[in-house]
């Protein structure tokens, strides 16, 4: 039996923070989300969305498959944290009015404890972008943010 998810059904955020439109693709191995830029986009400024955006499409796009694969457990989404991203290089500074982008993540390094490493791309219309994403899913949010208080 197949399942559609939307993207707000998979990652931890609301209202315009969700910043992927949709799911394009998913399976075990990787997942794709797609973004088009409009003026009405988030982060949208002088003709388009500042390019270090992408790095939230990234981290977002990873949380859709993390949460992908809770929902598929019947689990709901949980908070997972960037814990850093490395070359991140764009041959763009923008993100232009009308741009489509295909983002898409793969995990390259997922541990017991929470830890990932996902490789990452952004493409569209001549912009092709990688970078690794760290990323951190603890058990209890709540626990792990009190700790050292």
């Amino acid at each position: 039996m197949s399942r559609e998810f939307s993207v707000d059904q998979l990652i931890p955020h609301a209202g315009r923070m969700i910043l992927l439109d949709r799911l394009v693709a998913y399976n075990d191995e990787s997942i794709s989300t797609e973004v088009v830029i409009y003026e009405d986009s988030q982060f949208y400024e002088k003709g388009g969305v500042p390019a270090w955006v992408g790095i939230e499409y990234m981290a977002q796009t990873v949380s859709a498959y993390v949460g992908m694969q809770r929902a598929l457990k019947n689990l709901e989404p949980r908070v997972g944290f960037l814990v850093g991203a490395r070359k991140y290089l764009s041959s763009v500074s923008t993100f232009s009015l009308g741009k489509r982008l295909l983002i898409s993540a793969q995990p390259s390094f997922q541990a017991e404890n929470g830890l990932g490493v996902f490789e990452c791309r952004i493409e569209g219309d001549g912009i092709k972008i990688e970078a690794n994403l760290n990323v951190f899913e603890p058990e209890s949010v709540e626990e792990f943010m009190s700790e050292g208080e």
